[in-house]
């Protein structure tokens, strides 16, 4: 499946594991999504301030290295601060739960 840049349907992906990216990446395009995935945060960070009228939701892991998904979405932020992102991680603690909570309440 071709990615349509052009879409303002489409979802911007980040996990530094590519074997996550990749099915991720095919699940929602199989359901209909355009899906532009990477997996360094700095190259998403940059590819999104240049495009960020193409996306309406960004999908990021938590644990990343160089910056990590608080540090990711808090730059997403200041640029898009109506984006909608949908952060996972396969490690949950309570302080990350916390910190997420008061992320939301940033809003």
């Amino acid at each position: 499946m071709q990615f349509d840049i052009s879409s303002s349907s489409s979802y911007l992906l980040l996990d530094d594991e590519l074997d996550i990216v990749a099915l991720l990446k095919t699940a929602l395009q199989r359901t209909g999504y355009n899906v532009f995935g990477l997996s360094y945060p700095i190259a998403a960070l940059e590819h999104f301030k240049l495009n960020p009228e193409n996306y309406v939701l960004i999908i990021s892991d938590l644990r990343m290295p160089v910056i990590n998904g608080f540090e990711f979405i808090t730059n997403i932020r200041q640029s898009s601060p109506k984006i909608k992102i949908l952060l996972m991680t396969a490690l949950m603690s309570m302080v990350t739960l916390n910190l997420i909570f008061i992320l939301t309440l940033k809003k």
